[in-house]
C-alpha cells in the first residue's frame, strides 16, 4: 500500500502563495505593527511603575513656603550628595505635582529613581525650622525586599522599659526580634534599638503609625532598616553601617550644613597622598571581637599588599562603651609611595566586600593622619 499524504501530483499544479501587496504608508497600524492589548497593559504598568519610582510625598512644609523654593530646597540639597563629577546644570526635580500649602505637602518627580533614592534619605531634614516628612507613594513597590520586616527606631527616652516599648510595638503586629540596646556596663537603654515583624505589612504600618510618635518626653524616629546584629550566639548578618545612628552618613543627613562640608571634603579626597581611607568597608560591630577585628586587618593588609608597599595599615576601633569614636568604620593605609597609593586608591574603589558593600577609596591628607585626626569634619 502506498503512503497517503499531502502530497501533489505531477499532474496537479502547485498552488504559489499570493504575492503580498505593498504596504502603503499611512496613519493606521496594519495588524503585523498593531499591539495586543496584553502587550499594551504591560508596557502601560512598566511606565507607570518606572514613573513611581521617582515620586516622592513631601510633608510638613513650612508655612507659607512656595512650591518653587521646594524645588529650590531639594536641588540644593541634593547638589551637596552627589558627586562632583556627576552634577549638571539642569535641576535635579524634573516635575512637580499636587501642591497643597493649605495642609503642607506635595509630590516632587525627580530625573532618576537613583536621586529619588538620595532625596528619600533626606527624611527629617530641617527646612526653615519645620522637619520635613519625606515618604514613597502609598503604591510604591520594590518587589520582593528581605528587609520590609525590619525597622529602626531611635530617640527613645531612657526611661521607656522593655515592656512598654514591647506594648507599643505589638499593636502593629507580632515580633519575630526585639532588640533594644543597652549599656554593656550598666545596663541602661541607649536609646535605640532593631526589631523585626514576622510580615512585612505589621512593618510597614509600625512605621507609618509610629514615626514622628511622641512616646514620654521623646518623639520616636521609626524606620525601615537593612540592619544585621550579633544575634544568633554572635554571628553577624546582613548589616548596613549607614543605619547606626553614630555613623557618617546619619550624621551628614541630620545636618544640611554637613552636607556641604562634604561636598569639600571630596575635593580633598581626590588630591593623592601617601594615605588611603576605605569607607562602607567595615563597621562598629564588626570590631568589637578580637578574632573578627585580627581578621579584617589580617584581609586587608593582604589585599593592600598587592599594589605596593605599606608603612601601615590603622583600623580605628569603638570604644568599650560603644559610644561614638572619631575614625570609627573607616580603614587607613598608609603605602611608601604615593604612586602606590593611587594604584590602591584606583583598584579599592568600588570593590566588593563581605559579599554585599561597595567600598569607597579617597585619599586622606597626611598631616591629618600623623596627627590621629581620622575625620575631615
Amino acid at each position: 500500500m502506498g503512503q497517503t499524504g499531502d502530497f501533489a501530483s505531477p499532474q496537479e499544479e502547485v498552488k504559489q502563495p499570493p504575492r503580498r501587496r505593498r504596504r502603503r504608508e499611512g496613519k493606521w497600524d496594519t495588524a503585523e505593527d498593531a499591539v495586543s492589548l496584553t502587550e499594551l497593559k504591560a508596557k502601560t504598568s512598566e511606565e507607570e511603575n518606572k514613573k513611581r519610582q521617582k515620586r516622592l510625598y513631601i510633608g510638613n512644609l513650612p508655612a507659607g513656603m512656595k512650591l518653587g523654593d521646594v524645588v529650590e530646597f531639594f536641588n540644593g540639597a541634593l547638589l551637596a550628595m552627589v558627586p562632583s563629577n556627576q552634577t549638571t546644570k539642569d535641576p535635579l526635580v524634573s516635575k512637580t505635582e499636587i501642591y497643597n500649602p493649605e495642609q503642607g505637602y506635595c509630590f516632587l518627580e525627580f530625573k532618576t529613581p537613583e536621586l529619588t533614592d538620595l532625596a528619600f534619605k533626606l527624611d527629617g531634614i530641617t527646612c526653615n525650622g519645620y522637619s520635613l516628612k519625606i515618604r514613597r507613594p502609598i503604591d510604591f513597590t520594590q518587589g520582593n525586599q528581605l528587609e520590609d520586616t525590619k525597622i529602626f527606631i531611635q530617640n527613645v527616652a531612657t526611661d521607656v522599659t522593655e515592656a512598654e516599648l514591647r506594648e507599643l510595638l505589638e499593636k502593629h503586629g507580632k515580633l519575630k526580634l526585639f532588640n533594644l540596646i543597652k549599656d554593656p556596663i550598666t545596663g541602661a537603654s541607649k536609646g535605640y534599638g532593631f526589631f523585626e515583624y514576622e510580615d512585612s505589612r505589621s512593618a510597614k504600618m509600625a512605621v507609618l503609625h509610629l514615626n514622628g510618635q511622641a512616646l514620654k518626653q521623646n518623639v520616636l524616629s521609626v524606620k525601615h532598616a537593612a540592619f544585621g546584629y550579633f544575634a544568633s550566639g554572635g554571628k553577624p548578618i546582613d548589616c548596613k553601617a549607614s543605619n547606626l545612628p553614630n555613623s557618617i552618613t546619619q550624621s551628614i543627613l541630620n545636618n544640611p550644613l554637613l552636607g556641604l562640608q562634604l561636598q569639600n571634603s571630596k575635593i580633598v579626597g581626590a588630591k593623592p597622598t601617601r594615605v588611603v581611607q576605605l569607607l562602607n568597608m567595615v563597621f562598629s560591630e564588626d570590631l568589637l571581637s578580637d578574632y573578627n577585628y585580627n581578621e579584617i586587618v589580617r584581609l586587608t593588609k593582604e589585599e593592600a599588599g598587592k599594589y605596593g608597599a605599606l608603612d601601615e595599615i590603622v583600623v580605628p576601633r569603638p570604644s568599650k562603651d560603644l559610644t561614638f569614636k572619631s575614625g570609627v568604620g573607616k580603614v587607613f593605609l598608609k603605602y611608601k609611595e604615593v604612586l602606590h597609593a593611587r594604584k590602591a586608591q584606583h583598584m579599592f574603589n568600588g570593590r566588593i566586600f563581605d559579599k554585599n558593600r561597595v567600598v569607597c577609596a579617597a585619599f586622606y591628607p597626611e598631616d591629618k593622619y600623623s596627627r590621629g585626626e581620622y575625620t575631615l569634619i
